[in-house]
């Protein structure tokens, strides 16, 4: 099993979601999100995923994400960022 961070890019809005997983990268995964999992299906020509990096265990990957996520300003969720529903912001 493969743990890692991802980044979502939504061309259309602008907009990045942080987040990750534990799984498969090609598992088809998309986010904890069932509104952003939607659009990705929706209109997965104005989305592409990045996978930052890939960890040995789920807690550094939970490390990681939280800590970019702490990197990201308050007032920039909602606008420059989708929220991230399994960590609260």
């Amino acid at each position: 099993m493969t743990h890692f961070v991802y980044m979502w890019f939504d061309k259309s809005r602008k907009m990045f979601c942080v987040g990750m997983h534990s799984g498969d990268i090609d598992d088809g995964y998309i986010s904890s999100s069932s509104w952003l999992s939607a659009e990705v299906r929706y209109r997965p020509h104005d989305f592409k995923r990045r996978i930052i990096k890939t960890h040995t265990t789920k807690t550094e990957a939970k490390l990681h994400e939280g800590k970019l996520l702490s990197l990201i300003k308050d007032h920039e969720f909602g606008s420059k960022y989708y929220s991230n529903i399994v960590t609260g912001k």
